[in-house]
């Protein structure tokens, strides 16, 4: 078939495909460099736009500088907002689908370390125990019988003095305080202590 608009040859399949869209599409004739501003910085950049402004042509169109951009212009804070109730949601029902139980990369050594040496004085405990019913949150060694639970933290919980947890993780302590748990916030370090499986049992008996 010989095309009657731009008066190439096909054959086969592709002759209809070709034959139906010829003369539709954008050519190089059509597009040329545009300066224009973004929509959500307002600085300017430079794109590939349209000569013919058809309402398809302007949906075309980049009104961004970069992706960063056009996220944050269309994401708002209640498109947010219901983007992080229905995860929490998610990760409340299936507590197994969530990324540090099937990341190897949130795999904490100091924390398996501080279960080997629990495990070794024959102390049974939970892993990655759910406390709250309202809530995803996870508690790394727990006790569910004497609502006792451990927390090993690394030093990116913590502020700048190492001593202070950060706003969500002090929030995150009180909420399951609040519910009746006592839970004991550990520094990494501290797993290594000959004496913490003695400081746990401690703990366990009070």
């Amino acid at each position: 078939m010989i095309c009657d608009k731009c008066g190439k040859e096909f054959i086969g399949k592709k002759a209809g495909a070709h034959k139906r869209w010829c003369g539709h599409g954008p050519t190089t004739k059509d597009r040329i460099l545009k300066k224009k501003n973004c929509l959500n910085c307002n600085k300017e950049f430079e794109c590939l736009g349209y000569v013919k402004m058809t309402k398809i042509n302007i949906k075309r169109e980049r009104d961004f500088c970069s992706g960063k951009c056009q996220v944050a212009h269309t994401m708002t804070d209640e498109i947010k907002s219901k983007i992080s109730k229905s995860r929490k949601n998610y990760l409340l029902n299936n507590p197994e689908k969530h990324p540090w139980i099937n990341n190897k990369k949130f795999i904490s050594k100091p924390c398996e370390i501080l279960k080997k040496k629990l495990k070794l004085s024959n102390i049974t405990f939970s892993e990655e125990y759910q406390p709250l019913s309202t809530n995803s949150y996870s508690i790394d060694i727990a006790f569910p019988d004497i609502k006792l639970g451990i927390e090993v933290n690394g030093n990116q919980h913590y502020k700048q003095d190492k001593k202070t947890l950060l706003n969500y993780y002090q929030e995150r302590h009180n909420k399951i305080v609040k519910s009746g748990w006592r839970l004991i916030e550990l520094h990494y370090l501290q797993c290594y202590s000959d004496n913490i499986v003695d400081e746990i049992k401690i703990h366990m008996d009070a």
